[in-house]
């Protein structure tokens, strides 16, 4: 018979009476990390209590179909008469427990309210005594608790020896939910057996029609057990339970077992009973034997299935007692509360060393006392969103209700690593690795036994320091249905660093320490950072950095090159002449100079240095010709012992390697200084045949690696290709890889690029991470044997010798660089972007949704390539702080190849916001720029930058729906010093407030076929131009845009005649375009939307997805 078949269901929704109580406080709760320590978890808080009790003890909750959850409660204060009150209460939630009706006492009833069920519509059923009569009886409500109209005998044990009750029972129910039996443990005490020496025996029984009648009643022989104390042996059994449905069809009990014997001889109570579990997997008939959980002090068990299939058991901390950490007489602690533990194989194992501390008190009687419950009895409920709402009653408060959810990782996991752990251990949970690369290797392992099984590593948070990279090959590989995942443990954050630890700091002089580092391999001493508590400090350097003004403070200044008539000199002369310190090892300096017009940086070793003179020689030439050492250029001396003077510095000597350091501090108490002592952290490298795939990286922090700046050619150690990027510091290095994915990292201060990408790259993923003060690069792709090829004379019709070069390089298709936020990068290879594509063929590459800023360079860098890429929706501003000649999106001959299906198409870039990219270069050679303004009449800023800049190579490119604001020489720029612009689009673009230009296309008379149309220019300086053109036979239309010079004034055409915007009209260009306000909704608060009344409507503008632009949400 079917429990609906017993009570009419009811559907009807009554109205919950308007409550004013405190919703829910904020609360931690604590679980155990599975190696002796604790994480906290955030959770909620609240008390209820009856306003007229001494103690309000909750007994069950129950969620029902109308959206509230109900809690009955028993009001418990001395009686008038004598005696004690117990009277079942009930309160409804209807917002998930932050909000409760007033207590309303249940009438016909007294006692302790137990076994709360909800039976489907408006039915609920508890077990108490009804009042006068003192028998145990079955309370039905059919209208959600609201009245209780009907009652049966709630009949003892079929042997008439009593049926106790305490626990939560269980429903099975339908596909549909519906009731199909409720199931439930008792217990009685066989007479002349007596607390706490006689041994209780549990009972587990089932209905089918309600409460009527029960069937399979059974007391199982392995809930019962001996223990021998004293020489004595003790039968002991258990008393209330509470029973579940797991998962997997088994039945799951956690049943409250007898007092051990060996508190019979001191002070005890109920209190000091303990909880064990037993599964039943053929319906209740049969029972496994005990397995325990407490010994003692921890019971009134609730269990509770999530809806991932875990288990959950609440417990009641009567007395913080551990198994077998208690010693007679002795406590683990004064804590009282509710614990909880989850069970991840239906009930099979518990994770004692991940134990929930769902809520703590501390108490101690004032008599000494320390055996007292002082709270008790339990209820929970699993709430539709995966939280489980706890309540268990503390006698000094109340009903204390906590809503929290549980960690169910353990089991997502194939395998865990651990700070702590060790190689030699399973890689489980309990007993993690060490390593990654042991790790890797239980990978390859389970996956040649598992091939179609997903691989999941999780990674415990601290510190791993690595010594070598950890090397992935193409039989690492996952696959598309099965990948292969090492991330963070959740709320816990792994970092895996290059750094060494330096210790055994001595006395130097004044403030200055000094440590000896050991004989090692000889690269190790090549680092040229240092690191205080993870924080880089200052290599000792002359000027010292400004603080007041780090960026445009702290240079000197050459004041001439030496002999004045050399092209490429190796000596210089400081502006000021003669240093003011002697050096006595100049040869262990460093320079580190922006040299020639401000388009690299370089850090060169001193060769020589006459303190007579102040001639410094250098061991090379900067690079290329445009590099050249001149007058003006700026630069700072490093390394040197003698110019340590401020606090945070630090210098090594690499002939005696001594390290030598100020503490900003003073002490090193407490403190962690480290150095860079490998230049590749991860490494995925593997051939074009078998590439590296499938393998994904998520959550993960990387820090310090060796920076190996600048890259010295080997074959030609005086040629430095500006546009090649350096070839090692990396955090991540993927050589040939397909489908691999680095999301949600942190790169923290790396020595090189945080990510670099070499060989063929496809399909890869790079998503949702941080990369912050990298040394160079933030993501690169690069072939590092890419011989630059000169130009002009490969760039137009010689499409052979293209494809010639074009030929050599591999492939990057189809990789997406998204959601990242990567800013103030650079920090010793300046000429870095943040993101980088060089030397490549490429097709299908999207670079969006990135937020770039502080930059000491450009923002989006294309070199020496081929192909179409998409770059959209990006936020980019301040850039260029040390640079010149840069943009914010730039290109430098990439180019196309007309026959090729695949590379005869170009750059896409549409939808991004580029804001002050600024330019510096010397105040000497600043010559052209009326609007830099000079730094200490030294430097020259802003100068020479564009938002978008095409140099050298354009053909087919695409600008679309672009705002650039506050550059210098324009929005965009299609040209170059070998400007052959061909057939490229710049359309439906805003560009707001240049210094000198707003466009500019500095073109030759082989150009042809490119369109400037339907963009929105508006600019404040009445000395600007509006653009500039010089080469009217490369534009194939310039029409039909909205030009607004603020303030008014006549619009002036650079490179055109006289520069009349009359005669550029006349000539036959922006004949249909309109001067006029557009009509911005604020640009002082940077709301470039247009207004409906705009003018630009009338001439097709569309609307730019403002609110699309930058990182996106990604739920």
């Amino acid at each position: 018979m079917l429990l609906g078949a017993v009570l009419a269901l009811s559907t009807s929704h009554p109205v919950i009476p308007a409550v004013a109580r405190a919703d829910w406080q904020g609360h931690e709760i604590r679980q155990g990390d599975g190696n002796g320590g604790w994480v906290t978890r955030p959770a909620q808080r609240k008390v209820l209590r009856h306003p007229d009790c001494e103690h309000t003890m909750p007994f069950g909750l129950a969620q029902m179909d109308n959206g509230e959850i109900a809690i009955v409660v028993s009001r418990e204060k001395a009686a008038p008469g004598g005696g004690r009150l117990f009277e079942p209460n009930i309160a409804f939630s209807k917002d998930g427990g932050a909000t409760w009706s007033p207590f309303q006492a249940i009438p016909g009833t007294r006692g302790r309210p137990q076994f709360l069920h909800w039976l489907g519509g408006g039915n609920l059923s508890f077990v108490t005594e009804a009042l006068g009569g003192g028998k145990q009886q079955r309370f039905f409500s059919g209208d959600y608790g609201r009245t209780w109209k009907e009652s049966i005998d709630h009949p003892g044990s079929s042997d008439g020896k009593g049926f106790g009750i305490e626990g939560n029972g269980w429903v099975d129910r339908g596909e549909k939910g519906t009731p199909k039996a409720i199931l439930e443990i008792g217990y009685h005490l066989d007479a002349g057996k007596s607390h706490p020496q006689g041994d209780f025996t549990g009972i587990f029984r089932r209905s089918v029609d309600g409460g009527k009648t029960w069937i399979d009643e059974v007391s199982p022989p392995q809930w019962k057990f001996t223990v021998e104390h004293n020489g004595k042996k003790w039968l002991r059994g258990v008393s209330e339970g509470a029973i579940v449905r797991a998962a997997n069809g088994d039945l799951v009990a956690a049943l409250r077992t007898d007092m051990p014997p060996k508190y019979f001889e001191g002070p005890h109570d109920d209190s000091l009973e303990g909880t064990a579990i037993s599964i039943s997997k053929d319906n209740g008939k049969t029972w496994s034997d005990l397995k325990f959980l407490f010994e003692a002090g921890r019971h009134h068990a609730n269990l509770q299935r999530l809806p991932n299939g875990d288990l959950v058991c609440t417990l009641v901390v009567r007395d913080d007692i551990q198994a077998g950490k208690l010693s007679k007489g002795e406590l683990t602690s004064h804590r009282r509360g509710c614990d909880a533990l989850v069970s991840h194989d239906h009930g099979q194992t518990w994770s004692l060393d991940r134990r929930y501390e769902l809520d703590s008190f501390e108490f101690l009687r004032k008599d000494g006392y320390w055996v007292d419950g002082v709270c008790g009895h339990i209820g929970a409920v699993v709430l539709d969103d995966g939280h489980v709402l706890s309540v268990y009653g503390n006698y000094p408060v109340g009903a204390v209700l906590v809503k929290w959810k549980p960690d169910a990782t353990a089991e997502q996991a194939n395998f865990f690593v651990s700070p702590l752990g060790k190689d030699e251990n399973a890689g489980t949970f309990d007993a993690p690795f060490l390593t990654l690369e042991r790790a890797r290797d239980a990978v390859q392992a389970l996956k040649a036994r598992s091939p179609d099984k997903p691989i999941t590593v999780l990674i415990r948070g601290g510190t791993y320091r690595l010594e070598q990279s950890v090397v992935f090959s193409g039989r690492d590989s996952g696959t598309a249905g099965s990948p292969i995942t090492y991330k963070a443990y959740p709320g816990e954050t792994p970092v895996f660093s290059g750094g060494r630890v330096v210790s055994d700091w001595k006395p130097h002089r004044d403030q200055i320490v000094a440590a000896q580092l050991p004989q090692i391999e000889n690269h190790y001493y090549r680092f040229r950072e240092l690191f205080l508590n993870g924080q880089r400090q200052i290599r000792a350097r002359y000027p010292n950095r400004d603080p007041q003004d780090p960026r445009f403070g702290g240079w000197a200044f050459i004041g001439a090159t030496l002999p004045a008539d050399d092209a490429a000199p190796i000596r210089f002369t400081g502006e000021k002449g003669v240093f003011p310190r002697q050096w006595a090892k100049p040869d262990q300096g460093e320079i580190f100079i922006i040299p020639g017009l401000a388009w690299n940086s370089h850090l060169i070793p001193i060769r020589d240095y006459n303190p007579q003179t102040g001639e410094i020689t250098v061991s090379r030439r900067p690079n290329q010709v445009w590099d050249r050492l001149m007058k003006g250029n700026r630069f700072y001396v490093e390394n040197l012992l003698e110019e340590l003077d401020q606090p945070g510095e630090w210098c090594f000597d690499t002939q005696t390697r001594i390290l030598y350091f100020w503490p900003p501090q003073g002490t090193l108490d407490g403190a962690e200084v480290t150095i860079p002592v490998i230049d590749r952290l991860i490494e995925l490298r593997a051939t074009t045949h078998e590439p590296v795939r499938h393998l994904h990286f998520s959550g993960l922090t990387f820090t310090q690696t060796l920076s190996v700046f600048p890259w010295i050619h080997p074959l030609n150690p005086d040629y430095l290709e500006c546009n090649r990027p350096n070839s090692g510091g990396f955090a991540f290095y993927l050589e040939n890889t397909e489908n691999c994915v680095i999301d949600g990292c942190r790169f923290d201060q790396v020595g090189g690029d945080a990510i670099r990408l070499h060989g063929a790259s496809t399909r890869n993923r790079i998503t949702r991470n941080e990369i912050v003060g990298a040394g160079a690069q933030g993501i690169c792709f690069a072939d590092l044997e890419f011989w630059p090829y000169h130009y002009p004379a490969v760039w137009r019709g010689n499409e052979a010798k293209l494809q010639s070069v074009s030929s050599r390089l591999p492939w990057a298709v189809g990789n997406v660089v998204e959601n990242n936020q990567i800013h103030d990068c650079g920090v010793i290879d300046n000429f870095g972007a943040a993101i980088h594509f060089h030397g490549q063929n490429t097709d299908g590459n999207v670079v969006a949704h990135n937020h770039i800023h502080d930059q000491p360079h450009h923002a989006i860098y294309f070199s020496m390539g081929f192909g179409q890429n998409i770059i959209e929706y990006n936020d980019i501003h301040d850039l260029c702080y040390v640079m010149a000649d840069a943009g914010g999106v730039y290109c430098n001959r990439w180019s196309i190849l007309t026959d090729d299906p695949v590379l005869n198409k170009s750059q896409i870039i549409r939808y991004n916001r580029i804001r002050n990219v600024m330019g510096v270069v010397p105040h000497a050679v600043a010559t052209d720029d009326p609007a830099g303004t000079p730094s200490q009449d030294r430097i020259r800023r802003p100068y020479f930058t564009w938002g978008i800049y095409f140099d050298n190579s354009p053909r087919r490119v695409q600008v679309y729906g672009n705002l650039c604001v506050g550059n210098v020489w324009g929005g965009v720029f299609l040209g170059g010093g070998y400007a052959e612009p061909e057939d490229c689009l710049v359309e439906n673009n805003i560009f707001v407030d240049s210094s000198v230009y707003q466009y500019d296309a500095s073109m030759n008379a082989n150009s042809r076929g490119n369109v400037f149309q339907r963009n929105i220019i508006s600019f404040s300086r009445p000395d600007a131009s509006l653009l500039r053109c010089t080469s009217r036979e490369g534009i194939k239309k310039l029409d039909d845009n909205l030009y607004f010079l603020q303030g008014g004034g006549a619009l002036k055409v650079s490179g055109f005649e006289d520069g009349s915007f009359e005669k550029w009209r006349a000539a036959g260009f922006d004949r249909n375009s309109v001067v006029a306000d557009p009509l911005f909704v604020d640009p002082t608060r940077g709301d470039y939307n247009l207004k409906p009344e705009s003018p630009a409507w009338k001439l097709g503008f569309k609307p730019i997805p403002f609110e699309k632009i930058g990182i996106k949400k990604v739920e």
